[in-house]
């Protein structure tokens, strides 16, 4: 059994879910819906444990049939607190030879940053998102035009019948949630 099997669920094709960071003050949630099969991994104060001082982002997401890897952070409004976790999430698993495979060579490796009701994206990129930019270049199999591309905003509503996308934010609720594949 694998290090990474401790700490997730497979959800099917087909099937949604709700991610929450119980320890959120804004109630912070995604809803995912997976397109193929999935592995949910609960990344914070599990498979990275709480003896590392460093935070991380609270989810990551891994196709089972294709090789993509997707980071969640769960955040109210400091959105350059989550490059940060994203990043250093990224960096520890890149290190870590058990799990290192999440990270390297994927087909996709990006990220997403959920933010409920409110959430603004950054016009100009931050020193901390071009680190998180670079860091998700560097796990992809093939490089994207622009590497801010990897890095998605998702802004999670009340209600919202479908999902909507303009740019680089992503716009979702339970009844149009996320689809990851």
């Amino acid at each position: 059994m694998k290090k990474i099997d401790n700490f997730s669920e497979v959800l099917c094709a087909g099937k949604s879910k709700t991610l929450v960071d119980p320890k959120s003050e804004v109630n912070a949630k995604i809803y995912i819906k997976a397109k193929d099969d999935l592995k949910l991994v609960n990344v914070d104060h599990a498979l990275i444990n709480q003896s590392t001082d460093t935070k991380k982002c609270d989810f990551m997401v891994l196709g089972i049939n294709s090789n993509k890897t997707h980071m969640i952070e769960l955040k109210g409004t400091n959105i350059e607190e989550a490059f940060k976790q994203i990043s250093n999430t990224i960096e520890y698993l890149f290190h870590d030879p058990q799990l290192n495979y999440c990270v390297i060579l994927r087909e996709i490796l990006d990220a997403y940053i959920a933010s409920p009701e409110r959430q603004k994206v950054p016009n100009i990129p931050s020193k901390r998102e071009k680190e998180l930019a670079k860091k998700l270049v560097r796990g992809n199999k093939h490089k994207p035009d622009n590497m801010f591309d990897l890095i998605h905003f998702v802004k999670v509503v009340k209600n919202q019948r479908k999902a909507a996308q303009s740019g680089r934010q992503i716009i979702i609720s339970g009844r149009a949630p996320l689809e990851l594949d």
